[in-house]
């Protein structure tokens, strides 16, 4: 499959995982104040690392079968420590400082890879991904209707 081919069907299968995942857990509130108040920040940032992370994983054998939904799983989970150190250490750096300082170089690692993912959800989000890359994947290929999507010789 193409980049081109790959970026729209990345982003169509990310698309169609946030509406889910709003419909399903968009109304209810963040925990924190601070996260509500720059919650639309954080929700770019994780999207953009998800995607990224798409587009450059999926490749080969990997886009063909059913792993998308575990791998982007995965990516999901991992995007959303990444996504707190980068969020954190662009909008609010003395939170980030104090918290570093704070901590233990261990008790950090052990914050950062537990508490985003499975306070944020994002692995979920990764999974939903991954689920609608196989699935728009596979019903765009079988219906033979979008010649965008069909595979390069």
């Amino acid at each position: 499959m193409s980049e081109l081919r790959r970026t729209a069907l990345c982003s169509l299968s990310l698309s169609l995982a946030c509406i889910v995942f709003w419909f399903g857990w968009g109304g209810r509130p963040p925990g924190s104040e601070a996260l509500s108040k720059h919650y639309p920040s954080f929700i770019a940032i994780l999207l953009v690392a998800l995607m990224v992370t798409m587009m450059l994983t999926l490749r080969g054998r990997l886009e063909r079968a059913a792993w998308p939904l575990l791998i982007v799983g995965l990516l999901g989970y991992f995007a959303a420590s990444l996504t707190y150190v980068i969020y954190f250490s662009l909008i609010a750096p003395e939170n980030f400082a104090n918290l570093v300082q704070r901590l233990s170089i261990f008790d950090l690692a052990l914050f950062i890879i537990s508490l985003p993912p499975l306070g944020t959800m994002s692995w979920l989000l990764g999974a939903l991904s991954g689920a609608f890359f196989v699935l728009s994947r596979y019903l765009i290929l079988s219906a033979g209707h979008c010649s965008f999507f069909e595979q390069s010789p």
